[in-house]
C-alpha cells in the first residue's frame, strides 16, 4: 500500500521543498511509523506473522523527495485485506489505518516543518 502524505497539499509541498534531505526523511519516517502502529492495531491475527511483517518502507525518489511504503510481507494477507469468496469479515483494514491516520501525519508534517 502507499500512502503519499503530500500529494495536494500545496502548502506542505512549499514548505518541504525548504527542508533538507535528512529532515524530510525524518518526517516521512515518523509518518510511515504513525501508519504502522494503526495497520498492527488493526490487522486480522493469525498467527502474528501477518502483524509481525507489517513495515515501513521508506525509498528516496529524488532530491529531498521520499516516499514510504507501509505493507505486511505475508503472501497471504492479501487475501485477508480483499476477502476471498468464503471470508469477507476483514475486507479493507489496512486501508483504513491508512485512511485514519491521514490527517494525525499531515499534522506531524506541518508541526516539523513549523518548528524550523
Amino acid at each position: 500500500m502507499n500512502l503519499n502524505v503530500v500529494d495536494g497539499d500545496r502548502e506542505c509541498e512549499a514548505l518541504f521543498r525548504e527542508l533538507s534531505d535528512y529532515e524530510v526523511k525524518s518526517i516521512v519516517t515518523k509518518i510511515g511509523e504513525i501508519v504502522e502502529k494503526e495497520m498492527k492495531a488493526r490487522i486480522a491475527r493469525d498467527t502474528g506473522n501477518a502483524h509481525d511483517s507489517v513495515k515501513p518502507y521508506p525509498k528516496k525518489l529524488g532530491p529531498s523527495c521520499w516516499d514510504v511504503h507501509i505493507y505486511p510481507s505475508t503472501r497471504y494477507y492479501y487475501y485477508q485485506e480483499v476477502g476471498t469468496s468464503k471470508d469477507k469479515k476483514h475486507v479493507g483494514k489496512l486501508l483504513g489505518a491508512i485512511i485514519d491516520t491521514k490527517q494525525k501525519c499531515f499534522d506531524v508534517a506541518r508541526e516539523y516543518v513549523t518548528k524550523r
